[in-house]
């Protein structure tokens, strides 16, 4: 590990900690390594993806994409989108984050846990017309974790709504792109399980740095554990589309975390693998 890197891991490591998060449990751990065991490569068809649209007009398609739970929630995206800087940050067209912040109390050491922000967006130099769809699952992250509660399991589950969101809103309104999408989410995951499974590897062979390591691992794991739930999540909405959003709309509200969604539902686990191999099987027909 070079020293650059390893200077960047030591400061996300104090992050991790000081805020709180909750690491990667064994099921998580289960739950990726099967995961990216199941995903195959894929190769990035970014030349599909050739319309080009303005920023302000990906954000306002994937605001009113937010209408598939509400009005109130396109209301609030919009909101959020209108007083938060958007930094373009990626040469990558497939890349897109959301970063939240939370002010912490030097003094008591800890999180003041009703603090959360969305501080910024950052984005990729062309809008590709894949954007509205990534931006949307860039604003559920917005919306579900300023909450403290949710924020801290972000690096076990953080993705599982994002990811659900995406798999819906793809086939109800982007059927002339879905192809596309598909294509790069799919690549997305593969590289996702790529770095995952060298950093294991490294981690088996190399003692020195295993913690800074282990940042790498639950980042791109988180991944492969979210997409994993997504996938279910998505198989039991197609079979009752009002538990599952109804359930959804309470992690979007506060009302419950992304993890008491996932026991309430019994789904947490390696044990729902034959949903999860429908629906995979489903995407790759579809490719």
């Amino acid at each position: 590990m070079d020293s650059v890197m390893k200077q960047k891991l030591v400061q996300e490591k104090k992050a991790f900690d000081a805020l709180g998060f909750n690491c990667f449990t064994d099921t998580d751990k289960t739950v990726s390594s099967y995961v990216a065991s199941r995903l195959v490569d894929y190769n990035a068809n970014a030349s599909m993806a050739d319309r080009t649209y303005q920023l302000s007009q990906a954000i306002d398609l994937s605001s009113d994409d937010l209408m598939l739970f509400g009005e109130d929630y396109a209301t609030k995206v919009k909101d959020i989108a209108r007083r938060t800087k958007c930094i373009v940050a990626y040469t990558d067209d497939l890349l897109y984050s959301c970063q939240i912040t939370y002010n912490y109390d030097a003094k008591k050491k800890e999180v003041v846990t009703n603090s959360g922000v969305v501080q910024h967006y950052k984005v990729p130099m062309h809008i590709s017309e894949l954007a509205p769809i990534f931006l949307g699952h860039e604003h559920i992250h917005s919306i579900k974790e300023t909450n403290y509660q949710e924020y801290i399991n972000a690096r076990r589950v953080g993705d599982v709504i994002p990811l659900f969101y995406e798999f819906v809103i793809a086939k109800k309104n982007y059927q002339e792109i879905y192809k596309t999408w598909l294509n790069a989410r799919m690549y997305l995951m593969s590289d996702s399980k790529k770095k995952y499974t060298r950093v294991r590897q490294i981690m088996k062979k190399e003692f020195k740095d295993k913690d800074l390591y282990k940042i790498i691992a639950t980042r791109t794991g988180q991944y492969l554990n979210s997409f994993y739930y997504a996938l279910i999540l998505y198989h039991m909405y197609l079979a009752d589309e009002k538990l599952i959003m109804g359930l959804v709309k309470k992690v979007l509200n506060h009302e419950m975390t992304t993890i008491e969604l996932l026991n309430t539902l019994g789904i947490y686990g390696p044990n729902h693998k034959t949903m999860f191999e429908e629906e995979l099987n489903s995407l790759k027909k579809s490719l």
